[in-house]
């Protein structure tokens, strides 16, 4: 495993912020798990302390994990895939409920979905399955005055098939009307897990509802990045991890997306362990309870890191403020859409 380059950076709010990039979830993965064994002894005691606290919650059969309720600490260790679709299946038909009636009473805030057109000029794609609305058979007629010659090949071509079907669709070329060839690049960042008063499940909106934001945008050719914030507070202090869960390119994977955004099991163990992690390799010690989130940190985070380039996505516990947060980014969008044209 590379070994993450350090870097540190002043906020405009008086926090000195530490994070390191990571190229994938696995790599943070391992990078959490190696760095574990060479805690020093403050940070060794902070981390069994976790482990106790764990413990104790699981026996106490508190909502903190949501559920199912875990077993044990070591299958929370080992918990690296999502495993409430169910939930997530419940919840998505309302966000995209509530998204979609805002979108359709803010049309001069929505951004336009590219069209779907045909044409006869030859741009585009050709559409077989429109060229088949309109199939026809010619009937090919042999002149007697033609050639031997001539006669053999047309007899030819009408046993081999070959240049008598036609099509009365002319308009067989499929292109997208209204579409720009390139859209400014939305990078996101989303602020995983949540204050230990949130309840387990109610984490779950913060994924799905960028799953929603991401979908949205894509269906509009806007080329969209995804990262992952892990990050605690202390003494003016902010650690962060910042891990790279989709590149413009690729397809969004929900369910990393959901494990490290939204995922009880995950952030309140594997991401308690990742801070402890993160604190030791930059050379903290954390303090009981490992810190805290205040209200826009993220935002203190994506701002000091990326000049204000960056969009956080902020902490949303219900479905109303998921679907608000995703609004704000669209209508942000929006403006720097406007600016790029």
């Amino acid at each position: 495993m590379t070994t993450p380059r350090i870097h540190t950076k002043s906020s405009e709010e008086g926090y000195t912020i530490n994070y390191a990039f990571y190229e994938s979830v696995m790599s943070f993965h391992a990078f959490v798990d190696q760095q574990i064994p060479k805690l020093n002894q403050r940070n060794a005691r902070a981390f069994r302390g976790i482990n106790d606290w764990v413990s104790l919650q699981i026996k106490a059969n508190s909502n903190t994990y949501g559920f199912p309720l875990p077993k044990n600490v070591e299958e929370l260790n080992n918990h690296k895939t999502f495993m409430g679709m169910h939930i997530l299946e419940k919840i998505r038909p309302k966000i995209k409920s509530k998204l979609h009636s805002f979108l359709r009473m803010a049309d001069s805030q929505t951004i336009a979905k590219p069209k779907l057109a045909f044409n006869d000029k030859g741009i585009g794609v050709f559409s077989f399955d429109r060229a088949a609305l309109g199939l026809y058979r010619r009937i090919p007629i042999i002149e007697s005055k033609e050639s031997p010659l001539k006669q053999s090949i047309e007899k030819l071509k009408i046993a081999l098939h070959v240049g008598n079907v036609g099509s009365s669709v002319k308009k067989v070329f499929a292109h997208f009307e209204q579409k720009k060839g390139t859209y400014p690049a939305l990078e996101l960042y989303l602020m995983g897990g949540g204050n230990a008063k949130i309840e387990g499940d109610a984490l779950m909106y913060v994924g799905v509802a960028c799953g929603e934001l991401v979908d949205y945008m894509e269906a509009r050719g806007i080329p969209v990045a995804i990262n992952v914030v892990i990050a605690t507070s202390f003494n003016k202090h902010i650690i962060a991890g910042i891990i790279r869960l989709k590149h413009f390119e690729d397809h969004l994977d929900k369910n990393q997306l959901l494990l490290l955004t939204s995922d009880p099991k995950y952030f309140r163990y594997r991401g308690f362990k990742a801070l402890v992690s993160l604190g030791d390799y930059f050379g903290f010690d954390l303090p009981v309870g490992l810190g805290t989130h205040f209200e826009g940190m993220d935002q203190c985070i994506v701002n000091t890191i990326t000049n204000s380039r960056g969009m956080s996505f902020g902490q949303s516990y219900s479905i109303e403020e998921s679907v608000k947060e995703i609004i704000s980014i669209i209508k942000s969008y929006k403006v720097t859409l406007n600016e790029y044209a």
